[in-house]
Order: structure tokens, then sequence, then C-alpha cells
């Protein structure tokens, strides 16, 4: 599930998609479906995975990793 902007019927703006269970999977910006700009990777259990930039849904350019239990990846 999406809830966000959309532009000629395709995500485009800020917006979060959800996992089938609730939890949030990504926030943040789109353009033409995609994830790309400034955005937050979630896992299923809720916490953070990622934090940065992304280019084609794909993490790109800056950003911080994340492990399952929230720590930050070294």
């Amino acid at each position: 599930m999406h809830k966000g902007d959309c532009k000629l019927g395709k995500w485009d703006g800020k917006g979060i998609k959800y996992y089938e269970n609730g939890n949030k999977l990504y926030e943040g910006e789109y353009k033409d479906i995609c994830s790309n700009g400034k955005g937050i990777n979630y896992y299923k259990n809720g916490k953070i995975m990622y934090k940065g930039e992304f280019k084609l849904s794909k993490w790109d350019g800056k950003g911080i990793k994340y492990y399952k239990n929230g720590k930050k990846e070294i």
C-alpha cells in the first residue's frame, strides 16, 4: 500500500509505502514510482534499515545502514 503524492497516475513527491503487516517499508521522496531522493527503508519489524539517498529505488549516495537491532553498521 502507498500513501502520498501522485502525478499523472505515478507516485511523485513524498510518500510512504507499507509492508502487508502495516509497518512502513519506505518513507521519503518518489519520482516516477521509484524511490528517488532522500528517504528511509525499514525492516518488517519497524526498525530503520537504511536512511539516506536513493536513486531508481536503490541506495545511492550518502546514507547510513542499520542492523535489525537498530544499531548503526560500521
